[in-house]
């Protein structure tokens, strides 16, 4: 079923015509006082406008894709153009738009974490982070980036630092000796006020977006800055004594940050439970000697020697602060200088 509306829509301008020719038909005869030539000229005419609609009534076949063309109008694929037609035609016809002016669309503000974070524990006891910032931004501003660490795969991550936006790197130097290390770099941000799109478009941040979380680099690990070198063990005798306890002579091998090498070797006696290590007072000057380590246990071993042979070796159990084990020998290598 077709819709008379569209089709008296497309058929508008006849329509006017015959409503205009059948007013003046009649004001003429009128003024003329001829009501007998009045009546037949209308017949005449009214028949002149039949035979034109007749004429212009479209065809069978076209009326079964006028849905399809009408359509193709309204969606611009067969519309002609606004601006080639005056403009008393600019009404909201089937096939004719009015004119507008195209508006532009609506811009959003973009905000990306930074890329390529990476360590360099090559310094002892240090790590160097870098980064690099993000390129595809838009209408923000960096305002702060945010180092975090954690100590272990299962750490809980604490802020370190809370840099400029113009840096791309710090250096941790806070780092413990045998303690592995994760870094990631969050950028904040804010939009860019003073961008008059930003204004316009009356941009904003979603909490969300305000900050961007890194990749995270890691393990970061650094030389040891502490060895511990057992020179003799004594095995607690429970047959003598029930409060008998384990006891060893441990070499203490400190690293000096400030002179950047190793202290002299000391040596400390120390009993099963004890801290390995002390301050050392030489004339007026103390030495630091600690290391943080509880003396464990000891035991007996047979290893070998420099030419092969069996040697008894003396093992040494110690526990440092961070609750992590290890044992040392008395056939481990001195530290290099």
């Amino acid at each position: 079923m077709f819709d008379p509306q569209e089709i008296a829509l497309e058929h508008f301008d006849k329509v006017v015509l015959l409503v205009a020719v059948g007013v003046l038909a009649y004001t003429g005869a009128t003024s003329m006082g001829a009501s007998k030539n009045l009546t037949g000229k209308i017949d005449a005419d009214r028949k002149k406008i039949t035979t034109h609609m007749e004429r212009s009534k479209p065809k069978a076949e076209e009326l079964l894709d006028r849905p399809a063309r009408l359509a193709d109008r309204l969606s611009g694929k067969q519309m002609a153009s606004a601006d080639s037609m005056p403009s008393w035609m600019l009404h909201r016809r089937p096939g004719v738009l009015t004119k507008e002016k195209a508006k532009a669309a609506r811009a959003t503000a973009k905000h990306y974490s930074v890329t390529e974070v990476k360590h360099d524990s090559s310094d002892r006891g240090k790590a160097k982070i870098t980064w690099q910032k993000a390129s595809d931004n838009d209408y923000v501003i960096v305002t702060n980036y945010i180092v975090q660490r954690r100590l272990g795969k299962d750490g809980e991550w604490e802020e370190i630092a809370r840099l400029a936006e113009d840096q791309t790197s710090y250096t941790d130097d806070k780092l413990a000796a045998r303690s592995e290390y994760y870094y990631r770099v969050i950028s904040a941000a804010e939009v860019d006020r003073m961008s008059k799109r930003v204004q316009r478009d009356k941009m904003i941040l979603r909490g969300e977006d305000t900050e961007k979380t890194s990749s995270e680099t890691g393990p970061v690990t650094t030389e040891r800055d502490v060895y511990l070198i057992p020179q003799s063990v004594t095995i607690k005798d429970l047959i003598q004594s029930a409060d008998s306890k384990d006891k060893a002579y441990i070499y203490v091998y400190k690293y000096d940050q400030a002179k950047g090498a190793f202290l002299p070797k000391k040596g400390f006696n120390v009993t099963e439970g004890e801290e390995i290590g002390a301050i050392i007072k030489i004339g007026r000057k103390e030495i630091d000697y600690t290391t943080g380590a509880t003396f464990v246990s000891c035991r007996r071993e047979i290893g070998k020697g420099k030419h092969g042979q069996d040697i008894q070796v003396g093992v040494i159990k110690i526990k440092w602060k961070t609750g992590a084990e290890e044992e040392a020998r008395t056939t481990d290598p001195k530290p290099a200088k």
